[in-house]
């Protein structure tokens, strides 16, 4: 099989698990960025902006608008930090915490529906050829 067919079926495939995620978040009115930042935020919390840019590989002032936009909306807070006052640190609001459980149970359910249709064989061969093909990329 060509390269460039295979390559076509995986875009396909990511396109068609962004548009069934992008519903949640299109309900929330949340950008592809913020709804990212949200889920760091959620593994890393309390990080600076610095710390959270270098994460996401954005520069910092397009994070800082991201920030601003997710705090408006009371779904992070900012603290200053206790060891270095020029420092901010990020952490999820109550109401930020609630958005990412449901995120991550949509998700959920988006995987085991849509990976339902393969054996355990088979789960087991694409969880290993996803990670060959990220440390390829991660390589370069």
């Amino acid at each position: 099989m060509k390269e460039e067919i295979l390559f076509e079926e995986f875009q396909q495939l990511n396109r068609l698990i962004r548009r069934h995620t992008k519903r949640k978040e299109t309900a929330e009115e949340f950008s592809f960025g913020q709804n990212r930042l949200l889920r760091l935020l959620a593994k890393h919390e309390g990080y600076s902006q610095k710390e959270l840019a270098e994460m996401m590989h954005i520069r910092p002032a397009s994070l800082s608008e991201l920030l601003k936009k997710l705090s408006q909306k009371g779904y992070l807070i900012r603290k200053q930090n206790t060891t270095d006052r020029r420092i901010t640190n990020y952490f999820l609001s109550d109401k930020g915490r609630e958005y990412i459980y449901s995120i991550q149970a949509e998700r959920k359910h988006i995987g085991e529906d849509l990976f339902a249709t393969l054996s355990i064989s088979e789960k087991e061969q694409f969880h290993h050829i996803l990670n060959k093909l990220v440390t390829r990329l991660e390589e370069k």
